[in-house]
């Protein structure tokens, strides 16, 4: 073998061995300038926290930071101005108890008729459900498209882990910015250690077979590890281990019920722990002890569905203790708030993104306050992760985190517009397009209509009157553009519309194709701006709730 091809051998296998060897790849794109112009958001009304509310006031950002926020803010040259005059903005959500992004377990595979008594794993404690050493940053992967869910539900941060396991691990602290970096979106990759009563589906050991071994088993682990930390082991348990390095953590425990809270809060107390608890938004029916665990509470608004009693021979096989949990949870926040129990909102349980502003809005119909909705969504759980300094609030050095909406967050037809995280834009809806909801008087064809636009400014909906003869009508508005036509209600003599709405007036003129096909114009003079006061009859009367009894079940007292 010549000299020349041994050394050129040699090189190819020390770049390759450096190559594998390397854990990290630097971008190199050139220098880039960095963005430090400040961006200034003027006229709105600002909810710097759920306690404080600023009207006409200005809110000033930097990159991620809030800057300063106010009546009398001082704007600097290099600013980017948005007037968001008749606009509101409130500190982005956050979500204290999330799977996001968390690769989670797969099952395993059955082993045959033959249990799994003995552990799987050397090195590590007894019981294969016990994995403390698990950290949800090993598996985690940032979901843009689940994110984008999020956002659109006026989520900013969640804190996320696995979901798996009796003892499962430090979570993950993660705001939701889809164009950074997980280098600047991962605020905290050991945010809290996770317990719950269920076992792990990806381990086949048989111990715990019930909620009382599970109870035991967390005793008994919480035993061994303060033994194991007084030295008196001679081999090494990794799994105790991580479970007292972690121990100076916020403690998180996925309960589930009422029952399991008190169950946990009363494993905390055995061992100087004071859980933040999982709850399962049945915490009404025994309140008094609940208050009494001084616990904080992340409630998931998974209230049950209305059940169909539509047919008599059905409705006799529903019970009526779920009967009353469908009337009477809805006002557990309310509950919760009114006997001073700390707690936070997760969209955990629920089925969709989507429908959490449904089930919010739900809660405060039940008695709920808006103060106390919007602290469940922003203080409480920044206070619950210790980050109070970082997040919940838009005070001065905090990360900015907020949403711009077009008035109350918490009312029906409120439009989300957008969703900054970490001062980077997310667009939910259009901001540019224009409010045109209203009452009108619309002339076309010489004939005089009522023309009423509902709904949210950027879906609204339409509704054409002529006296008491309501007339069937199809309408869109998008990028200024407005499309209407109309029917009587057999369906015939459409009337269709089209127009480009302009940004500095309330008529709307445009082009008509009457019945006939001749081309003609139409005119809607405004007559009254939109009722945001005005609600649905379902919205305006008072919920009805069947008393509690005890127990809360048929026959009860």
């Amino acid at each position: 073998m010549s000299k020349r091809f041994l050394l050129s051998a040699l090189i190819g296998v020390g770049w390759f061995s450096l190559v594998l060897g390397q854990e990290y790849f630097p971008k190199n794109d050139g220098v880039k300038t960095p963005k430090n112009n400040y961006t200034a958001f003027t006229n709105a009304t600002i909810h710097v926290s759920p306690e404080k509310v600023l009207q006409n006031a200005t809110l000033l950002i930097q990159k991620d930071k809030v800057i300063a926020v106010g009546n009398a803010v001082t704007i600097p040259k290099n600013t980017v101005t948005v007037n968001l005059a008749g606009k509101s903005i409130y500190p982005s959500f956050i979500d204290a108890f999330s799977d996001f992004g968390v690769t989670k377990p797969k099952r395993a595979a059955g082993g045959g008729r033959s249990a799994q008594y003995d552990a799987s794993r050397e090195g590590y404690y007894w019981n294969d459900h016990i994995m403390p050493e698990n950290s949800a940053i090993s598996k985690f992967k940032y979901d843009a498209k689940k994110a984008k869910e999020l956002q659109k539900a006026g989520f900013g941060t969640v804190n996320t882990h696995i979901h798996d396991g009796i003892a499962r691990g430090t979570g993950l602290l993660v705001a939701l910015n889809s164009e950074g970096s997980d280098g600047e979106r991962i605020l905290d990759d050991q945010s809290a250690q996770y317990f719950s009563f269920n076992k792990s589906v990806a381990k086949r050991q048989s111990y715990p077979t019930s909620l009382m071994g599970a109870m035991a088993l967390l005793r008994q682990m919480y035993h061994d590890a303060s033994w194991y930390a007084k030295g008196n082991s001679n081999t090494r348990d990794r799994s105790l281990e991580a479970l007292n390095a972690n121990s100076k953590l916020v403690q998180i425990f996925e309960a589930g019920d009422k029952g399991h809270v008190l169950r946990a809060d009363g494993i905390g107390d055995a061992f100087g722990i004071q859980y933040t608890l999982l709850a399962g938004g049945d915490e009404y029916e025994n309140i008094e002890d609940i208050k009494g665990t001084n616990a904080r509470l992340i409630v998931p608004l998974n209230f049950p569905d209305p059940y169909d009693v539509s047919n008599p021979y059905q409705a006799g096989y529903i019970a009526l203790k779920d009967m009353r949990h469908w009337n009477q949870a809805p006002t557990n926040p309310k509950v919760l708030a009114e006997n001073g129990v700390t707690f936070s909102f997760t969209l955990h349980q629920l089925k969709s993104p989507s429908k959490f502003k449904e089930q919010l809005i739900k809660a405060i119909r039940y008695g709920l306050s808006n103060e106390k909705a919007l602290a469940a969504l922003t203080t409480v759980p920044a206070q619950i992760l210790g980050k109070e300094n970082q997040l919940g609030t838009l005070d001065p050095g905090k990360q900015a985190n907020f949403l711009i909406t077009s008035g109350e967050l918490f009312e029906k037809n409120t439009t989300l517009y957008e969703n900054w995280v970490q001062g980077r834009k997310y667009v939910i809806n259009d901001l540019g397009q224009k409010d045109i909801r209203g009452e009108y008087d619309l002339v076309a064809g010489g004939i005089t209509y009522k023309w009423s636009v509902t709904g949210e400014a950027s879906k609204p909906k339409s509704e054409i009157k002529r006296d008491t003869l309501k007339y069937k009508s199809k309408f869109s508005f998008k990028e200024d553009w407005l499309e209407l036509s109309f029917t009587n209600p057999e369906g015939e003599e459409r009337h269709r519309m089209t127009a480009r709405v302009s940004p500095d007036e309330d008529d709307i003129r445009g082009r008509l194709i009457l019945p006939n096909g001749i081309e003609s114009s139409f005119n809607a003079r405004k007559t009254a701006a939109a009722d945001s006061t005005k609600k649905d009859n379902g919205e305006m009367s008072s919920p009805e709730v069947v008393p509690m009894t005890y127990p809360n079940v048929g026959y009860g007292y």
